[in-house]
Order: structure tokens, then sequence, then C-alpha cells
């Protein structure tokens, strides 16, 4: 009997704060030299447990960080956080949306990525959140038509790996333009934009 290679693997990536793909290893590694990705950009595949870096994956040597001075205070980083919070006029529930300077850049990525999909309904965009970390999350979220300005705020509570979608039939049509903000403490806040 002849046994057929095995196919070769395709990756979903982190693209722009959603997943997109499949792709081989060969477009990644395309997408790592125009920089669309990096070397510790997420990727997965169904034959792995968990999304792991691009470097791993494309056994690439990732070169070491270099160490920053990680005992400031915590006083310190809290007087930063609100200095770049008036600074940048932009609050949602008392806590910036946006990158907000130091008092941010040591927390984790946001372990979550979000695409859209037309609706069944044809009633505009819905968008998928999936969780890829370890621990439950609940997000706050912020969905902004950038148009007429509208704009609703939810919580988004999902468990390790679960993926929830959200559209017109939660109370919102996503439509293209739009921006989707989320938040969890502990971790950098994450913008997305609305193909």
């Amino acid at each position: 009997m002849n046994e057929s290679p095995p196919a070769p693997s395709k990756f979903f990536a982190g693209i722009d704060g959603a997943a997109q793909g499949p792709f081989d290893k060969e477009r990644l590694e395309g997408f790592l030299e125009e920089g669309k990705l990096k070397l510790d950009s997420l990727v997965w595949n169904e034959e792995m447990d968990d999304w792991q870096k691009l470097a791993l994956v494309l056994d690439l040597q990732v070169p070491p960080l270099p160490q920053l001075n990680q005992e400031k205070p915590a006083q310190g980083r809290l007087v930063l956080a609100f200095v770049a919070i008036f600074l940048l006029g932009m609050t949602f529930g008392g806590l910036a949306i946006q990158y907000v300077g130091p008092a941010l850049a040591q927390d984790p990525e946001l372990p979550i990525y979000v695409t859209f999909r037309t609706s069944l309904m044809d009633q505009g965009l819905v968008a998928r959140f999936q969780s890829f970390g370890k621990e439950p999350l609940h997000l706050k979220a912020r969905f902004v038509n950038n148009k007429n300005k509208n704009k609703v705020d939810v919580v988004v509570s999902l468990a390790p790996g679960e993926q929830k979608e959200f559209g017109w039939m939660e109370g919102w049509q996503f439509e293209s333009g739009e921006t989707v903000f989320l938040e969890h403490d502990g971790y950098q806040p994450k913008k997305v934009l609305v193909p």
C-alpha cells in the first residue's frame, strides 16, 4: 500500500490583532521579512496544543531581550499611568483604552484574537472573540462607530480557549471602519479595527 507524504503544516497567525490564515511556513517567513509578523508573533495549527511564537515554529533563534530595570516601585508606575491618561485624554471606565506609556509596557499582551464574519441574517458583521490564554478573561469592551460616534460598552467573559460571537442580536451591528477597544487588568489594552 502506498502512503502519501503528509500534507505540509498550515498555520494561523496573529496579524493586526486577528487570527488569519491558514498559511504555510514559507508564507510565514515572507510575512516575517515584510515586517507583517515578528519573531514573537503567535501562530497555531491543529497539531499544536497552544499558540506558539513564530521563532519556535520556524526554528529560529530569538535574541535575548536587554535587561530592563524591573524594580520600579508600583507607586511610580501608577503616577506615570495617571499622567499618561490625563495627557491622552482618552478614558474608558476610568482606565486608559490605548497605550499609556511605560506604566503598561511590562504587562503581557492580551491573549485574545478578534475576527469578523458576515452576519447570517445580513445584518452587518459579527465579531468573534477567541481566547488563547490559560486563565478566564472578563474583558471590558467598547465598540465605536467612527462615522456617527455611537458607542457601546459591554463585558465579554471567556473561559480559556473559548470563542464567543457578538453581533446585531447581542446589541451591536459591526460595520467596516469601526473600532473595538478591549481591556483586562494586568494586560496591555488592545485596539482592533473592523475590516
